[in-house]
């Protein structure tokens, strides 16, 4: 079932087109409106100028990875009232991966592959 009133946008950080595809389209379906960056440089740019409340960051792409792009849109956000809810985008579930994702500041993580409706439980 969509949400009503989706309160703004999700920011989709993905390098791969294939999953833009299949992660966009379960994004959709929960009724939320998104825009996706191709790498985590573009990433911290888009944060600056658009505020997102929900960030969805692929933690493997290359040059800026996931989690410095997570470190840098912590930093741009220490002067604002505003903080993004960042959730990684892993296939790697180790124990090493998923500190560094909470390290470098992120709130939450999702392990490829997963379900519209794991997707749903964490956008809230």
């Amino acid at each position: 079932k969509a949400v009503a009133n989706p309160s703004g946008k999700v920011l989709l950080v993905e390098d791969n087109p294939l999953n833009q595809k299949v992660l966009g389209m379960f994004i959709s379906k929960l009724g939320y409106e998104y825009d996706v960056a191709s790498n985590g440089q573009m990433a911290v740019d888009m944060c600056k100028s658009t505020f997102y409340p929900f960030v969805l960051m692929d933690i493997y792409m290359p040059g800026m990875d996931g989690t410095e792009a997570t470190e840098k849109i912590r930093e741009n956000e220490i002067n604002s009232d505003l903080r993004a809810k960042i959730i990684a985008i892993t296939a790697n579930e180790s124990e090493e991966s998923v500190k560094r994702c909470y390290d470098s500041g992120m709130d939450d993580y999702l392990v490829k592959p997963f379900t519209l409706e794991t997707l749903k439980e964490k956008l809230v």
